[in-house]
């Protein structure tokens, strides 16, 4: 074994992986200390100067000449003078050395300091004074000091240096020193317990060994006595510099000091868990930077899960504090955000916190930051498990047990009614509950994915037999819990085909993003597989119906409708269904005419142009000829409310011209008439413009070319009505009528692309088609900027559809060109 001679530098032993153990040199160390104690504290002070990048050698005589807050103030002072180390040793990610020298420093440094102790501990040596050496040496001392008050001193003078990396060296050492003394204090403790258990069974002995006896007690005072004393220099150690360091100008240092508290307050809660230490974090909790309030949430939440018992002991603290940490669910950081809901989750879980009091939890799962989200899911199980349990009436920890428990079938009914409740209050948007499932996917993937379950809430009427499967006959699905039930039911369908319902934080925002696709591997293909089957499954027998019992209800609708793209329609095909599918295609075509909303159109467009697109032959065929028969009733609608409007106008000149004084009499009936004709045309437009968004003409369409024309004409009427009329009913239908004219023009461009040269695509007529079109775009332009009749942004609308329109047809310039 190497033996080191005075000359021996702690720094370069601790600093070379290839040298002896931390062990032994920590014993060789306070070997040194027993035979030249001035020699060894020397070593400590050259290690700390060190370690805090100062290259600076304490030598015997400056330690005989210099007192503790001398030799600090040397070391400053040389270190100022430019004599320091370019890197930080304890931290090798900063260093500017290709080889990282200091890489494994940090972890041998502390490494020591806890080896320090421990031996210390073993030999009794923090007890040990200057005196009992100085006597075998023949000399006198005036001021006796232990090692451990030597070592402490030096600390705090240190970790109150200007330079900061020295405070850093002096307070990584202090808080492992009062680490490794925690960790003796635990072993004593549960030495201690375990000798009182012994004491105690032997006690109870009917003929108890008075030798074992005793040998017992004098371990169990001992074990006390160490307690105490352990106890005493941890107060000591305390009071010397984490007292000064936690509010230290360097937020590294401060969130240093709380990580340590809490994990002392998790290993020693009888001694830490008192208001007096408790406040330090309480203090930190608004802290001015994230990183120490991410430390003192995040110790918090240690000890809160670390045993329930430590509730107990911070009544007092939770009663000042619990305020401060709901404030922490609207901090800048999403990491402290993050530690603070669980923290809040775990308080609510030991009845802490009120059912009430968690509310802003529920609406994290809306956060942009995937990490709040994850945190925020993580507690919905408590709160959803409560209310289960309030609905079933069972009764919580230390109450008698109730007569109703749920059963399984049971409890995922209740779990799921929760949750559509929990969703309801939340929000009514779809891309916000698109945010809740894929928070809650993980954690209820069996519960989103029971399709049954979902139609069979949907499909309750509040009879008997939807009550049975409930806990409380009161419980019922109104029109907002259905609503949100059916968007669940549709974000739950794409999520379970491994479609993203939010986009990641990585790559959203990227160019290529959209591009990208999620790699998925053979199991999850297949169980992807497996739950599309098992949703057309339960489709083709429940769909339809929960589809009729909600046709009234638009919100409800859009997404039922919307899952029918999703449907497998091989099944239908396989199973000779083929009627079935047809009876849901019929179902939405007329819901395409029953309701005016535009949200209800393009659900139902949508899914006709998907079968179109990528279904069987018979299916595409089935919902081609849906689409041409509802294009061809749309256009007959418009072009009869046209002809109308135009007879009605033309009567109107007759008998302005026979009869002046009969027309004062006419003007409140024939305008409310006016107002619903329009109201009409409206709705009319906003369906062919829902159709023209998403269906292709004419290429699925074929024998719809020759009404072209005639739509064309009837959209360019209703635009050039504005000059003539200007009214707000007339701009906004001039406004849908200029889009769809616009789509129209560019789906005949886009179809012509395809064809060849000697096809039979006029491009005079669709050049001359087009500037009809923008002249009479122009015209309405104009007529609304001087009657002042609409706003501003309805002429921005009008632009937008002619630059559209625009971009797309310089295939035409290049072709006749």
């Amino acid at each position: 074994m190497q033996r080191h001679d005075s000359r021996v530098c702690l720094f370069d032993l601790l600093a070379d992986d290839n040298q002896l153990a931390v062990e032994i040199v920590a014993s060789e160390w306070l070997a040194r200390y027993t035979s030249n104690w001035k020699l060894a504290l020397a070593e400590l002070y050259t290690l700390l100067a060190k370690a805090g990048s100062c290259i600076f050698t304490v030598t015997v005589q400056d330690f005989e000449q210099l007192s503790a807050e001398g030799i600090g103030a040397r070391v400053l002072s040389d270190m100022m003078a430019g004599n320091f180390l370019d890197d930080n040793p304890l931290d090798f990610q900063s260093t500017k050395s290709a080889k990282w020298q200091f890489k494994h420093f940090r972890t041998t440094y502390l490494e020591f300091w806890d080896s320090i102790v421990k031996v210390c501990d073993d030999n009794g040596a923090f007890n040990m004074g200057r005196q009992s050496q100085e006597n075998n040496e023949g000399e006198a001392v005036d001021n006796p000091t232990t090692l451990f008050d030597c070592i402490t001193d030096m600390l705090a003078v240190f970790s109150s240096l200007r330079a900061r990396r020295l405070r850093l060296a002096a307070t990584e050492a202090g808080l492992q020193l009062i680490s490794s003394l925690v960790q003796n204090a635990k072993v004593a403790a549960n030495t201690r317990d375990l000798k009182q258990r012994q004491l105690d069974a032997e006690r109870k002995k009917n003929r108890p060994n008075r030798s074992i006896a005793k040998s017992l007690h004098d371990g169990l005072a001992n074990a006390q006595n160490s307690i105490r004393n352990t106890e005493t220099m941890i107060q000591g150690a305390f009071n010397k510099f984490f007292t000064h360091r936690f509010r230290d100008i360097d937020p590294s240092i401060r969130s240093a000091c709380i990580h340590s508290i809490g994990q002392w307050m998790c290993d020693l809660p009888l001694f830490f868990l008192s208001d007096f230490y408790l406040k330090y974090l309480g203090w930190s909790l608004n802290d001015k930077d994230s990183r120490v309030r991410l430390a003192a949430i995040s110790s918090l939440l240690h000890v809160y899960q670390a045993s329930s018992e430590n509730l107990a002991l911070m009544d007092t603290f939770n009663a000042r504090f619990i305020f401060r940490i709901c404030e922490m669910l609207s901090d800048a950081d999403s990491r402290v955000v993050a530690s603070a809901v669980k923290t809040l989750g775990v308080l609510h879980g030991s009845g802490v916190l009120s059912r009430q009091d968690m509310e802003p939890v529920v609406t994290l799962l809306l956060d942009e930051d995937a990490e709040v989200r994850s945190a925020a899911a993580s507690v919905i199980p408590c709160m959803v498990r409560w209310e289960v349990l309030r609905d079933a009436d069972v009764p919580t920890r230390g109450s008698p047990r109730g007569k109703n428990k749920p059963t399984d079938k049971q409890g995922r009914f209740s779990t799921l009614l929760a949750i559509v409740r929990m969703t309801a209050d939340l929000c009514d948007s779809r891309a916000r509950i698109a945010s809740v499932v894929d928070s809650l996917w993980t954690i209820y993937r069996d519960i989103f994915t029971d399709w049954n379950l979902m139609f069979s809430i949907l499909l309750n009427d509040g009879t008997d037999d939807f009550e049975q499967h409930s806990l409380k006959s009161n419980v019922c699905l109104n029109s907002s819990h259905a609503t949100a039930l059916s968007n669940v039911l549709i974000c739950s369908v794409r999520r379970a085909r491994g479609e993203e319902l939010v986009k990641s934080d990585s790559i959203c925002g990227h160019p290529m993003h959209l591009l990208s696709k999620r790699q998925v591997t053979r199991s999850q293909c297949e169980a992807q597989c497996h739950a599309h089957e098992l949703f057309t499954q339960a489709s083709m027998i429940l769909l339809p119906s929960v589809m009729c019992k909600w046709k009234s209800d638009e919100q409800v609708l859009v997404p039922l409708i919307e899952v029918v793209q999703h449907l497998k329609l091989e099944h239908y095909s396989l199973r000779h269904r083929e009627e079935d599918f047809g009876a849901i295609v019929k179902f939405i075509t007329e819901m395409f005419f029953l309701h005016s909303s535009k949200r209800v159109m393009d659900a139902c467009m949508d899914v006709l142009c998907k079968v179109i697109g990528e279904g069987t032959f018979h299916f595409r065929e089935m919902c081609a000829q849906c689409s041409k028969d509802i294009l061809l009733v749309v256009a007959k609608s418009i072009g009869e409310i046209v002809g109308s409007d135009r007879s009605e106008r033309a009567r109107e000149v007759t008998q302005s011209k026979f009869d002046k004084s009969g027309e004062e009499n006419d003007v409140t009936p024939q305008k409310k008439n006016d107002e619903f004709d329009h109201l009409q045309m409206q709705i009319a437009l906003l369906r062919l413009n829902s159709f023209l968004s998403f269906i292709l003409l004419p290429i699925p369409l074929t024998g719809v070319v020759s009404k072209y024309d005639d739509i064309h004409k009837n959209l360019l009427t209703i635009i050039s009505d504005v000059v003539n009329v200007p009214s707000h009913f007339r701009a906004n239908s001039a406004a849908l009528a200029t889009r769809a004219a616009a789509m129209l023009l560019v789906q005949r461009v886009v179809s012509a692309v395809g064809e060849t040269s000697d096809s039979d695509f006029d491009v005079g007529k669709y050049t001359t088609m087009i500037a009809d079109f923008m002249e009479t775009v122009a015209a309405a332009c104009r007529s609304l900027m001087e009657s002042n009749t609409c706003n501003r942004l309805l002429v921005k609308a009008f632009a937008a559809s002619v630059t559209n329109l625009v971009v797309y047809s310089q295939f035409v310039t290049d072709r006749k060109s």
